[in-house]
């Protein structure tokens, strides 16, 4: 029984190392999703470059991203939106943008 224990806590130790990967894996990409959406190429930089304000720009970015499905709130950045989140809009109407 013992043995079964060990054996089952040395996989959840696995499983557990595994799980952080994925995580710092996703931190990652979301990271790279943001930078290619919000400042890679294309025209959304283009289309914020009439901003003078960083912190304008910056909003103006985060609006376009959430008008093309996109969540920008803290709990889910960067992943596609189904519906309206009420967090992204709070976000977005405290710091003034939609």
């Amino acid at each position: 029984m013992e043995i079964k224990i060990q054996d089952i806590s040395k996989d959840l130790s696995k499983i557990k190392k595994y799980v952080h990967t994925l995580e710092e894996e996703n931190i990652k990409l979301k990271g790279e999703l943001a930078r290619q959406i919000l400042g890679g190429e294309g025209e959304l930089v283009s289309a914020g470059a009439a901003f003078t304000n960083p912190e304008d720009e910056g909003m103006a970015r985060l609006t376009r991203l959430y008008e093309q499905g996109f969540h920008v709130c803290n709990l889910n950045f960067g992943a596609k939106r189904n519906d309206q989140c009420l967090f992204c809009a709070a976000l977005l109407q405290r710091t003034g943008g939609d």
